[in-house]
């Protein structure tokens, strides 16, 4: 295989074993190898740049029709550039690479035409050959888009742990089919889902993250939820998913890690209902929060089980300190401001005043003790 075989972020990895200047030990080899394909990433946007660029031609443009998946790879090829094709034939060609792989993320860039058929095709041959493939993000996909790939992935059946995509089609039918799926993220629940009342998440799930806009016509989330919630440990809830669940948390018994973030100002009253049914919650150790509310939040009316608190900036005025100083909060070992944009506070005299330890790292501030 020669260096021009491979993706140019790759490029430099053949080097280190032909240079002899380098001296680079086996081991070593062997860990960079391991750091660059452990996860990859694959781009895929439109070869002409969109409608606005100058050197789009809708002349030029057949829009897609029905077609079997060579047709469909030769039309995404005409209309699609990626660079799944470099990437594919490098970790293809060498075995010990595809073992490596464990982690694939699919970047949907600037997209005017949906890229089924390249992705798919790329999907199945990373599913056929790498044994340890386990993750599986994909970010700005449509809804054909991630239709196509979970039809592949009801064919190949990979070993996923985790899934990440939009909620759409045929992913209801895939993550009962995927036995081994523990943590799934779906940022849209939208209007075009039509799942019916008889879908239910799988109990084996052990985490799950509910993102973005939910349309009128999903089903009902604790109905949905019925069979997952007495096991799930983890729970991260956004926007509507918050508006929508959040007054039934206390049936999420196992709970021990919970997010709720894009809470507006409005949301404060739902905010104190959810932090009540919260501290119901014996097993719940983590509490991440995130949104307007915050400015408006009473620390005491955080749960007093807790042991990690983080939110994303800064509580009202005096509500770190009044938190930091509670002494009813024996167990709690860890607070963690995230964004901590403003950078006038002096976190350090405060953490030394309240008997916590302080550090920083970049924008984010945590305490701990």
């Amino acid at each position: 295989m020669t260096t021009a075989e491979l993706p140019s972020s790759l490029a430099s990895l053949p080097a280190l074993h032909a240079s002899p200047s380098s001296y680079s030990p086996k081991s070593s080899t062997k860990l960079l190898e391991t750091a660059l394909y452990r996860d990859i990433s694959v781009t895929f946007r439109d070869a002409f740049g969109g409608p606005d660029s100058d050197d789009y031609d809708w002349e030029d443009i057949d829009y897609e029709p029905d077609m079997d998946e060579t047709g469909g790879v030769a039309w995404d090829r005409a209309h699609i550039t990626t660079d799944g094709d470099r990437i594919e034939t490098t970790i293809t060609r060498a075995p010990h690479l595809a073992r490596l792989v464990e982690g694939i993320t699919l970047d949907y860039l600037n997209m005017d035409f949906s890229a089924r058929w390249l992705p798919r095709h790329f999907i199945r041959a990373m599913c056929a050959a790498c044994p340890r493939l386990q993750r599986l993000r994909t970010f700005e996909a449509d809804g054909l888009e991630v239709d196509a790939l979970a039809d592949i992935l009801l064919q190949a059946l990979p070993p996923l742990v985790e899934y990440e995509a939009v909620f759409l089609g045929s992913l209801p039918r895939l993550v009962h089919r995927l036995s081994s799926l523990r943590h799934l993220r779906l940022r849209r629940l939208t209007v075009e889902d039509n799942l019916g009342e008889a879908f239910t998440f799988p109990s084996t799930l052990l985490s799950l993250r509910l993102g973005g806009w939910i349309g009128p016509s999903f089903p009902s989330l604790p109905a949905v939820l019925k069979d997952l919630a007495p096991s799930l440990r983890s729970l991260h809830l956004e926007g509507s998913a918050v508006r929508r669940l959040g007054v039934h948390l206390t049936n999420f018994k196992a709970l021990v890690h919970l997010t709720i973030t894009d809470m507006d100002e409005e949301d404060l009253p739902l905010l104190h209902t959810i932090l009540h049914f919260a501290a119901s919650l014996e097993h719940l150790k983590s509490l991440r929060l995130a949104g307007e509310a915050l400015l408006s939040l009473q620390t005491d009316r955080l749960p007093p089980q807790l042991q990690v608190i983080r939110v994303e900036e800064d509580l009202q005025p005096g509500g770190l300190a009044s938190l930091l100083s509670d002494e009813s909060r024996g167990v709690l070992r860890q607070v963690v401001v995230e964004k901590d944009w403003r950078r006038k506070e002096d976190w350090e005299k405060l953490g030394a005043e309240k008997g916590w330890q302080v550090e920083r790292f970049g924008v984010k501030v945590v305490f701990a003790r």
